[in-house]
């Protein structure tokens, strides 16, 4: 028998899982072999275009975002919120626009499934909204992050989310950093 395991964060497998186990990386499909292969399934160019945008890598995703209104409902909703998110100037407006979909994940069947599924499509809309205004798209990114790492914890995402989103309004430096590398070693060696 042969056990295939993923996940996105190999750092929280138990050591003895990891010692066990046989690493397979896998990289995501280049946007132009998607294209191609959607264009030999007969997708119009302008709907090849949008799906290979929203996969990001992933055909299987190409071809869900086709054939599935649900799917396009929720990359849009996701991208809606991200954009209000990214226009908000103060905790309120960045609280009521987590509200419904706060609401939604809680009352989902699995909530933790609902959370990853959401953090995940807000990714991705932050990473087609990036250019638009750089310095907060990193920002929120690291807000996004920081509730994903806690993700099955004790507390909800919401809290995490909602922490970040007060610092994030408020124009303060980003109260979770630690996970980017420093430019500078620290502390700074005093001459």
């Amino acid at each position: 028998a042969v056990f295939v395991l993923v996940t996105h964060d190999e750092s929280r497998l138990p050591a003895t899982l990891k010692s066990r186990a046989a690493r397979l990386n896998l990289s995501r499909v280049p946007s132009r072999e998607i294209a191609e292969w959607l264009a030999v399934r007969g997708v119009k160019a302008a709907d090849r275009e949008q799906a290979v945008e929203i996969a990001e890598g992933r055909p299987g995703r190409a071809l869900q975002w086709l054939a599935e209104p649900d799917v396009r409902a929720a990359v849009q909703s996701a991208a809606h919120l991200v954009e209000r998110f990214l226009s908000s100037r103060s905790a309120g407006e960045a609280f009521a626009a987590l509200e419904a979909e706060a609401k939604r994940c809680e009352a989902s069947d699995d909530p933790l499934q609902a959370w990853r599924d959401s953090l995940g499509l807000w990714n991705s809309s932050l990473r087609h909204a990036f250019l638009s205004d750089p310095s907060r798209a990193l920002h929120l990114g690291q807000v996004f992050a920081f509730a994903e790492r806690h993700l099955g914890g004790p507390v909800s995402p919401r809290i995490w989310l909602e922490l970040g989103l007060v610092r994030y309004a408020s124009g303060a430096a980003p109260v979770f950093p630690a996970h980017l590398p420093s430019t500078f070693p620290y502390p700074l060696p005093l001459s």
